[in-house]
């Protein structure tokens, strides 16, 4: 129907035209009084009648033409996936193709002769995109690209990318908006900057958050001479937890652990993660030591009910280090050190939920500490390390039925060194899992020698590490050594302290039970020094208990230490295990011993320790009468 209109629109405007020049001929024909005026008004119009159809028909094919054209130009614009808009110079919208449409919510309808600036609501100046002349010609050059932020129909924001170009038709100028929606480009920058400045798993500022905040701190401080402190905080045993219970598991208490931690500090407070158990708590405006200290009661509180995961209740403890801005320093790097070597220091002095204050004491230590820790590490690589043995004697036999492997390290400027030098060191930087794994290398090693010779059948005795025992393959590891050597395993004894055996009992008791069905001997060390269950006792698979030092030391001038020997050995044969009595040194604690039903007795009475080929010439050349007579 609105075809037809424009067309009969189209002819009847034709005609009219023609009339209309066909009167003013008459006119001036009948003006001048040109003879035969009327017959040749007849042939005009007659002439009219004929004329009428052809430009009529020339003007639809103009019509026609412009409509292709105009589909053309729609088709193109509505193939991007940007929204084109042209305006003219009173900003009014003169072209919107169907992506402006998606886009910004408006239909073109709404949007023809629609203020641009106007309809699209901008946050920022749109004039500013097309300050200056525009270029002359058909074809313009692009001004500029900005971003700007803009309102659509249904009054969301959204960003996007405003490209203008400006083109001169005739002596018209106008304006080609080329829009593009940079919405899920921006979320993405926005969440690129996110992760960079935070922790992926709790969410937390990470350490370059951290500094960031804490120069600022500083500065702030400073400028109103205030003091503010810094805890550097470590789940205790996290390496555990992850390794037994899964690394989902820790996760999921990491981040409980994050939670409980935000409940505890003020919004101006930062608490961001920086390790994988590692937090760190920047706290402003404090007082003084008194404010720290109810910060870290309040911290350790939260930790005194249990994290409930999975149905498993689990009990965590931490060890928190602090440094105070500007008694401990001044610089942000420095502040952040000075916490960590308080807290390495609380790790090392206490079990359970403990903090330390830096002192300057403690940075000569560390310097210390990172000294020996290379050491260690070169000690490894060059193996530099190397076994003594101390022999171990029967007191029903005379004979000698095992020995204990004992590590000393062979520094080439300091010479031999103890483990009380360096065994601590190689517990808390981990190093003392590689340690643990080369002595039972080693000790299996001199085990196949044995075998392969005439020597007699001896256990060997290796020391276990409560990292090492904790270690997810240890068993496999363990099985593998054996099979590697040929050994049998019953002539290998793994000995662990107390404080490993109780830590997570049931699990421990699992492991144990894997160990036994292996074929190993296991024992307790310095057994009486720590805090055994006697229940949990009879569960355990073990094979030997080794009485501590300090009770033989004492077992002549101390009925106290003399009834504990006797509880200790009456209890073990109880439970059917072997009793080995450490630090034997004299001869009357040998005879006590005996007399006490003592199994098996080492130290210096017997041997001293020494390197392999002095003890195999020890064993060959001992004799039973030589001790016992």
């Amino acid at each position: 129907m609105e075809k037809r209109l424009t067309l009969t629109k189209i002819y009847l405007g034709t005609l009219l035209i023609i009339a209309i020049t066909e009167a003013l001929i008459m006119l001036f024909l009948w003006h001048y009084q040109i003879k035969g005026w009327p017959g040749l008004l007849i042939d005009t119009f007659s002439l009219t009648l004929i004329i009428a159809p052809f430009v009529y028909l020339l003007n639809i094919k103009a019509l026609r033409d412009l409509k292709v054209s105009e589909d053309k130009f729609k088709k193109v614009t509505d193939v991007t996936k940007d929204a084109i808009i042209v305006i003219n110079e009173d900003s009014k919208v003169s072209c919107w193709n169907s992506a402006a449409e998606r886009i910004f919510g408006y239909t073109g309808r709404e949007a023809i002769g629609k203020d641009l600036h106007l309809l699209l609501n901008f946050l920022e100046d749109y004039e500013k995109l097309i300050i200056g002349d525009p270029e002359e010609g058909a074809i313009a050059s692009m001004r500029r690209t900005l971003e700007l932020t803009c309102r659509r129909k249904d009054g969301k924001e959204i960003p996007v990318e405003f490209s203008i170009y400006t083109i001169s038709i005739g002596d018209k100028k106008h304006f080609v908006n080329i829009i593009r929606d940079i919405t899920d480009r921006k979320n993405f920058e926005n969440q690129i900057a996110y992760l960079a400045y935070h922790d992926s798993l709790t969410g937390l500022p990470n350490r370059t958050l951290l500094k960031k905040r804490l120069e600022e701190a500083i500065i702030h401080a400073r400028g109103n001479n205030q003091h503010l402190a810094l805890l550097f905080m470590d789940l205790n045993n996290f390496k555990y937890i992850n390794d037994t219970l899964g690394h989902g598991f820790g996760d999921l208490l990491l981040k409980m652990v994050a939670e409980r931690l935000k409940s505890c500090f003020r919004s101006t407070d930062t608490i961001a993660k920086i390790g994988g158990d590692e937090f760190i708590i920047l706290v402003r405006e404090i007082l003084d030591t008194k404010d720290v200290i109810k910060i870290i009661n309040k911290l350790f509180s939260t930790f005194m009910s249990p994290f409930l995961i999975d149905k498993q209740s689990l009990y965590v403890t931490a060890s928190v280090g602090i440094s105070i801005y500007p008694e401990d320093g001044t610089d942000a790097e420095v502040l952040l050190k000075y916490a960590d070597i308080a807290m390495h220091r609380a790790q090392s002095e206490g079990v359970g939920n403990v903090y330390k204050f830096f002192s300057p004491i403690m940075g000569e230590t560390s310097s210390k500490r990172l000294q020996i820790e290379t050491d260690l590490n070169r000690a490894l690589e060059r193996e530099e390390f190397v076994l003594q043995f101390q022999p171990q004697l029967s007191l029903a036999t005379g004979n000698i039925i095992g020995v204990e492997a004992l590590l000393r390290w062979r520094d080439p400027d300091k010479g031999l060194v103890f483990p009380k030098d360096f065994i601590t060191i190689a517990e808390e930087s981990g190093l003392i899992v590689q340690i643990g794994k080369w002595v039972l290398n080693n000790a299996c090693k001199v085990l196949k020698r044995w075998k392969d010779t005439d020597m007699p059948s001896l256990h060997m005795a290796v020391n276990l590490s409560l990292r090492q025992f904790r270690e997810k393959d240890f068993v496999n590891s363990v099985k593998t050594i054996i099979s590697n050597f040929e050994i049998d395993p019953g002539n290998l004894e793994l000995e662990l302290t107390e404080s490993i055996l109780m830590e997570d009992m049931e699990a421990t008791i699992t492991i144990l039970e894997e160990l036994k069905t292996l074929g190993v001997r296991l024992s307790i060390d310095d057994f009486g020094t720590g805090y055994s269950s006697f229940w949990y006792l009879k569960k355990m698979p073990i094979n030997v208990l080794k009485i501590a030092q300090p009770f033989i030391n004492d077992l002549k001038t101390s009925s106290d230490a003399k009834a504990i020997v006797i509880a200790i050995i009456r209890l073990a044969h109880t439970l059917r295990l072997e009793v080995i009595a450490e630090g034997v040194e004299t001869g009357e604690q040998l005879k006590i011993l005996k007399e006490l039903g003592c199994d098996t007795i080492q130290g210096y009475i017997v041997a001293r320790p020494m390197f392999l080929e002095d003890l195999e010439k020890f064993i060959s050349e001992y004799t039973p009468a030589r001790l016992l007579g």
